[in-house]
């Protein structure tokens, strides 16, 4: 029996239910490890941007600017990018699903050039040495994702790169416009999953994922945008928005270890309620219980402490 939790993006957090005790023990060391490495990396990849100046610098798709409108306008470029990225991603699995994979391998082989890129600037790497070394890693860890899409070695390297991704995000915004952002993120996870174009994808990879199980397989259909993580595999967008909003907990308004604490424990608390509906459905977003608990926890604490 398969049970799914999705993220918001075009990817998805899935898991084997088997040995129901085994299980319970493998899940709960999952959502730590998620929770943990999205949260602390996602921290120490913030506070870096911050204190370097980088995040002053990076731009992206969204607007920079303060307000209530920019915010707005904001969360639908982030929806509209959502669901442009889950159609396309249908369009091509029904091609060939080769097709779908080759783009997941150039987006990531991409996505970790920029991000080492980025952070190579934000320590002061010396002139010439960034692109050649983010081009070295974007390589090898494209190679391990290609080649031992299980290996621990390659789970390490697939939460680094998005639980490193997430600050950069945070950096193209406002915090005001990252918190419409995650909340119309999660929002759209919702209608995405059940009645939108993930629940299509889904139920597709359903039907392969147990055909893999009855071979004895346990890859993922969907690499390269899951992390697999032994009898579970989370989705890369998961652990992307996590981090962004851990980004944030820990850097602003200003620099807080208490109420970034606070926060990685929220999600904590949300990933585990969101793994209790997987007992009764099918599958279920990873998004809306996680990013709804700890932007109330974020929200809640600043208010508090002003």
């Amino acid at each position: 029996m398969l049970k799914y939790v999705t993220c918001s993006a075009v990817m998805s957090l899935n898991v084997t239910v088997a040995a129901k005790g085994r299980m319970r023990k493998n899940v709960f060391k999952t959502q730590l490890s998620v929770v943990l490495g999205a949260g602390l990396l996602g921290g120490i990849g913030g506070l870096l941007l911050h204190v370097s100046g980088m995040s002053e610098i990076i731009e992206g798709p969204f607007i920079k600017e303060e307000g209530a409108a920019p915010a707005a306008l904001n969360a639908l470029i982030l929806v509209a990018l959502l669901l442009i990225g889950a159609l396309l991603l249908i369009t091509i699995s029904r091609v060939k699903l080769m097709f779908m994979k080759i783009l997941g391998f150039f987006s990531f082989f991409t996505a970790t050039f920029i991000v080492c890129l980025t952070y190579l600037y934000a320590l002061s790497a010396p002139p010439y040495v960034p692109e050649p070394i983010s081009l070295l890693i974007a390589v090898m860890t494209l190679y391990l994702v290609a080649a031992h899409p299980l290996s621990p070695a390659t789970a390490a390297a697939q939460m680094c790169i998005g639980s490193l991704l997430g600050p950069l995000i945070a950096s193209m915004v406002p915090s005001s416009s990252l918190l419409a952002m995650l909340v119309a993120a999660a929002l759209y996870d919702v209608f995405s999953v059940y009645k939108g174009p993930l629940k299509a994808l889904l139920d597709q990879f359903t039907e392969h994922r147990e055909e893999s199980v009855e071979k004895k397989t346990r890859t993922s259909p969907l690499i390269p945008f899951t992390i697999n993580l032994g009898d579970a595999a989370i989705g890369m967008g998961d652990v992307v928005f996590y981090s962004s909003l851990s980004s944030l907990a820990l850097t602003t308004p200003s620099l807080d270890p208490a109420r970034f604490t606070l926060v990685l424990a929220s999600m904590f608390v949300g990933l585990r309620l969101t793994f209790k509906l997987l007992e009764k459905q099918r599958y279920a977003p990873a998004l809306p219980l996680p990013i709804a608990i700890s932007v109330a926890a974020y929200t809640l604490y600043n208010l508090v402490k002003s």
